[in-house]
């Protein structure tokens, strides 16, 4: 996969930080959906430490955005 050169203006960043934590959200989301679904305990136990991963990343994320409104004040 080509890597694309980031755009460092404020407008950009927060654009492609929000597009992150909209697929964070969606993966969630569908796992949420599905978990309920499986029938192999081994499968639901590795799909909730999934689940914890992505919750874990929507707040990484979430911070993230922070940080670039804070950098962008000065």
């Amino acid at each position: 996969m080509k890597q694309k050169k980031c755009n460092l203006s404020k407008t950009a960043m927060l654009k492609d930080i929000d597009a992150c934590l909209d697929s964070e959200i969606r993966a969630l989301t569908l796992y949420q959906i599905l978990l309920p679904l499986l029938k192999n305990k081994n499968d639901e136990a590795k799909i909730s430490a999934v689940i914890k991963d992505e919750e874990r990343h929507i707040e990484i994320v979430k911070n993230l955005r922070e940080v670039v409104e804070i950098y962008y004040k000065k």
